[in-house]
């Protein structure tokens, strides 16, 4: 069932894909992933309702997953739920207090167009866990406010911890 769901959400068949995992469901309740999967097929159907009610269901299922965290406060946004999104994403970065939830909560920040609180969250992450991951985060922050001075030093930091990296090394060379 869940393959031919997956196959049919690739191709862009969205209410085939729904229909599909609606039966996988029917037989085996409670599986999050194919929640999950669903709620994609209904937003992909333009199901916003439907898509926050199977997203949710994910969410509470496994709720340190993610890919969950990430399409439910996306569609809560979507729908004008901003606020009860950002709640749902800063509650969970204060409760676990790891570097992926604050990670998460400020790039959400930034997209949501909180550029102060975004930066603010990523150096929090940055705190929490100080590697090249963090800091390649903020560099993109600043890289979309067109500041390369502060997006310069946020790569050398995150070089110092993986001064391997070649996409972060071509970077500062380009700055």
């Amino acid at each position: 069932f869940t393959s031919r769901a997956s196959e049919k959400g690739a191709a862009g068949e969205f209410d085939e894909a729904a229909g599909w995992y609606e039966q996988y469901l029917e037989e085996r309740p409670a599986r999050p992933e194919v929640m999950y999967h669903l709620g994609l097929a209904y937003e992909g159907m333009g199901e916003p309702s439907a898509a926050r009610e199977a997203l949710s269901v994910a969410h509470e299922l496994d709720p340190d997953e993610p890919a969950y965290i990430e399409a439910l406060a996306r569609n809560m946004a979507k729908n004008g739920e901003t606020d009860a999104a950002l709640d749902m994403l800063e509650r969970i970065a204060a409760e676990s207090m790891r570097a992926d939830a604050h990670r998460r909560l400020g790039r959400f920040l930034l997209d949501q167009g909180f550029a102060d609180e975004g930066v603010r969250v990523l150096r929090a992450a940055a705190e929490l866990d100080p590697g090249a991951d963090a800091w390649l985060g903020l560099a993109e922050a600043y890289r979309s406010f067109g500041d390369d001075e502060r997006e310069l030093g946020a790569l050398r930091h995150a070089a110092w911890f993986d001064p391997e990296n070649a996409m972060i090394s071509s970077r500062v060379r380009s700055l």
